[in-house]
């Protein structure tokens, strides 16, 4: 936001054995009275949207779950 500079979101995903790179419209700098909470929320519709479309090919890299209920396995 503060440079000006567009988002762009693209993705990948398997279709046979090729592997497709798919980039969406750039998200631009938005205008006055837009906040990072409704950019954040644009950014992540977009990402689910990815996902359903395709809920197999999707892996979440980030160790979000950093603690394990009691009783829980590794």
């Amino acid at each position: 936001m503060k440079k000006g500079a567009p988002l762009l979101p693209l993705f990948l995903r398997y279709e046979s054995n090729r592997i497709v790179l798919e980039f969406l419209p750039p998200i631009l700098p938005p205008p006055e009275g837009r906040t990072v909470a409704t950019i954040t929320q644009e950014i992540t519709r977009i990402i689910e949207e990815q996902i359903r479309m395709n809920p197999t090919q999707w892996f979440w890299f980030h160790n979000r779950w950093k603690t394990r209920p009691s009783g829980a396995t590794t």
